[in-house]
């Protein structure tokens, strides 16, 4: 009390002019308690300067409105906060919004200060749980999903139920292990190229450069190069509506029929 009142003279003796010294009367009437007070209406709402500010439930965060009840007390009583500058709770309390509980900080420094000042987290419920390998009983955390009691018995699950299923190559004959629910049909890739590479080649011919080219039968190639498939999409062509008749331009597709999805909506819906 006695800092505070030194400095209240301090000031008073370097107010010149009689704005200054009303100034200066009326920051040492707010900060010596004759300014607004912070009314707590409920367990989640207090009440400043007539706002009435709520908090966060589901972060349970901050005060706020518009602007968070602590910035504004300190907005009040000491103006505009500096970019870079935070309000900082002083006891830690963000119940307690009165201005003897805040301080300015820098955004670095309260990091950096709660960091240092992190308050222990509180040990997470353990839930028992049965090994779907083994059998055992074993104790974890409940989050996630808790089928194996350990790494060993994670990798034997994925050999024996994931990985598990002996299946015999398409090409080569050869029996080899694949994902339970894959739709794996060669031991390898070579396997799989070999077989597709015997299955025949089509010719086809480009519709842009009109130049031949052979494909796998089970490949779906239109054009020769990604050049000609480049230049098919800048190229439109015109299109009649199969609904309502317009015509319209568009990329070169065998699927694009109508020229909006409302035809394609309203020519379904007439011909079920």
């Amino acid at each position: 009390m006695k800092d505070k009142e030194k400095i209240f003279e301090m000031l008073r003796a370097a107010a010149e002019t009689p704005l200054e010294e009303a100034a200066v009367e009326d920051f040492i009437n707010k900060v010596d308690g004759d300014g607004l007070k912070i009314e707590q209406i409920d367990e989640t709402h207090q009440k400043f300067n007539g706002i009435v500010y709520g908090r966060n439930l589901k972060r349970n965060d901050h005060y706020f409105k518009l602007v968070h009840l602590h910035r504004a007390v300190w907005t009040y009583y000491y103006g505009e906060i500096p970019d870079g500058y935070v309000v900082h709770h002083i006891d830690f309390n963000k119940d307690n919004n009165d201005i003897s509980n805040l301080m300015l900080m820098t955004n670095a420094e309260h990091m950096k200060f709660h960091a240092e000042n992190k308050k222990p987290q509180k040990p997470s419920k353990k839930s028992k749980f049965k090994c779907i390998v083994c059998g055992k009983e074993y104790e974890a955390v409940n989050i996630g999903r808790n089928l194996y009691c350990s790494k060993e018995c994670l990798e034997e699950y994925k050999k024996t139920w994931l990985y598990g299923e002996t299946r015999r190559c398409l090409f080569c004959g050869k029996e080899f292990t694949a994902y339970k629910y894959g739709n794996h049909k060669f031991c390898s890739h070579k396997c799989s190229t070999d077989y597709n590479s015997r299955q025949g080649s089509l010719v086809k011919i480009c519709p842009i450069c009109g130049k031949e080219f052979s494909t796998l039968k089970h490949e779906n190639r239109t054009y020769c190069s990604p050049e000609c498939a480049n230049k098919s999409r800048r190229n439109k062509e015109i299109i009649t509506c199969a609904h309502c008749g317009k015509v319209f331009e568009s990329i070169p597709s065998k699927h694009r029929k109508y020229c909006s999805w409302e035809c394609h909506v309203a020519h379904l819906r007439s011909s079920s």
